[in-house]
């Protein structure tokens, strides 16, 4: 479908053969120049082809007077004005054949030099007093020629001279006819014609209903999703939780009895078993860095911090641990009051944080890290940069890792949004917003 620029007329189909009949030069340009700025504007060749070659310099002044922008357009051999002495009559006869291949050969100049098709206006008011039957033949030749093709073709026609019988009979050899009535522009359309834009019409309002049913279902389907996925990590971190407790706990409790055993046993040998006491000494060694790992590990879990103190303390301890293994220099940015937030939300930034800290270890290549947790109006913000190598988004863009998409997934499951900014060689900033209140998620069954 290509905009007409006509108010009245609004999109038509490529190959399309339409007539104007006008009384006077007014009516004519009203119609054309829109017509044909339209064509210009979306990349179409222009061509007129004038009844009266002293009206090629008057048209293309009220072009300019239209749009002042299409002068550099005009320029640059988009729109071609010719009279229809110089191209009807080439040999000093018409020769209908010779107009059809000089109309191909443009159309195909055009499409070889980028355009998307080509827009033609004839004034054809000459032909039709001087042999009725050549006309007949010569209109039904373009039919055929511009059907199918990437051509919009207007045949305009003076109505000074021309009876009822023969404006039927023209009307007839076009799809559609324009003429002014009244003062108003309006449309005559072949039966054919209108009976297929109504079909048309209401196939695509069929098409239309059919997709917003669709995409509804889809959004449902995703929202199902997100609301099962919200479900399942809060269940994965009160796992995460019960695990982090029974390591700390249970493990703990075993570790003190085996560390408080060797300990006596240290105290009951004497100096003659030096060979003894020193493998008891290992023993404790062993048992004091087990007992390390076994922090390490149920702080990973679940950090007892973040329950006990919230998130700003659990993330700070985390910096101080990830700095020792990194050697990144970290400046954190707290917020002054502790932060009253729900589980599922703490959880879900901590998981951020931590993925992002490990991105920036893994890939970055950054030696300093800005950590920022503020509270903005009714927002949690969460911000962390670093002064890494970054990466090109575009690309990125194309291949998602599952850390990004699983980032961008846990703040959408919080009613929040994460978003993920960099330049090469400039670092990367993830900045992440979270409603302090958020919606209740319900999973049925």
């Amino acid at each position: 479908m290509r905009k007409t620029g006509i108010d009245v007329l609004g999109e038509i189909p490529w190959g399309s053969h339409l007539c104007q009949f006008y009384e006077t030069k007014e009516d004519l340009h009203q119609l054309l120049v829109p017509f044909f700025k339209a064509g210009i504007e979306n990349n179409e060749f222009c061509l007129w082809i004038m009844f009266d070659p002293k009206e090629v310099n008057e048209a293309i002044e009220m072009l300019k007077a239209s749009d002042p922008d299409l002068i550099e357009k005009l320029e640059k051999n988009s729109f071609e004005m010719v009279d229809y002495v110089t191209l009807y009559f080439r040999d000093g006869h018409f020769d209908e054949k010779i107009m059809y291949d000089d109309l191909k050969n443009r159309l195909q100049n055009a499409l070889n030099r980028g355009y998307d098709g080509m827009r033609v206006h004839g004034n054809d008011t000459w032909l039709v007093h001087q042999n009725w039957d050549v006309f007949v033949r010569y209109e039904r030749g373009l039919d055929t020629l511009v059907y199918d093709q990437q051509i919009l073709l207007l045949c305009t026609y003076f109505l000074s001279g021309l009876d009822a019988t023969t404006l039927l009979d023209m009307a007839q050899l076009h799809d559609t006819m324009i003429a002014r009535r009244k003062g108003k522009w309006e449309i005559f359309e072949k039966p054919e014609i209108k009976k297929l834009k109504a079909e048309l019409q209401q196939r695509g309002d069929e098409l239309e209903k059919r997709v917003a049913e669709r995409t509804k279902e889809i959004l449902q389907a995703n929202d199902r999703l997100r609301d099962l996925s919200a479900h399942l990590q809060n269940i994965r971190e009160e796992e995460r939780t019960r695990i982090a407790r029974e390591i700390h706990d249970e493990l703990g409790a075993h570790l003190t009895v085996l560390k408080l055993d060797a300990s006596w046993l240290d105290k009951k040998l004497t100096s003659s078993d030096a060979l003894i006491k020193q493998k008891v000494k290992d023993l404790m060694t062993a048992v004091d860095a087990t007992g390390k790992v076994v922090r390490r590990i149920s702080a990973n879990l679940r950090p007892g911090l973040l329950d006990q103190f919230g998130l700003a303390a659990a993330m700070a301890w985390y910096i101080e641990e990830f700095k020792k293994r990194s050697g990144i220099t970290f400046f954190f940015h707290e917020p002054e009051e502790k932060l009253q937030i729900e589980d599922l939300t703490k959880s879900g930034l901590y998981s951020i944080f931590q993925e992002s800290l490990t991105n920036i270890a893994r890939h970055s290549g950054a030696d300093k890290v800005w950590i920022k947790l503020v509270i903005k109006e009714d927002q949690i913000l969460m911000s962390i940069k670093d002064n890494g190598r970054g990466f090109d988004k575009q690309i990125a863009g194309k291949k998602k890792t599952l850390g990004i998409l699983g980032m961008e997934e846990r703040a959408l499951m919080m009613g929040g949004n994460c978003s993920i900014g960099s330049i090469p060689e400039n670092g990367t900033t993830v900045i992440v917003t979270v409603p302090i209140k958020k919606r209740t998620i319900k999973v049925n069954g």
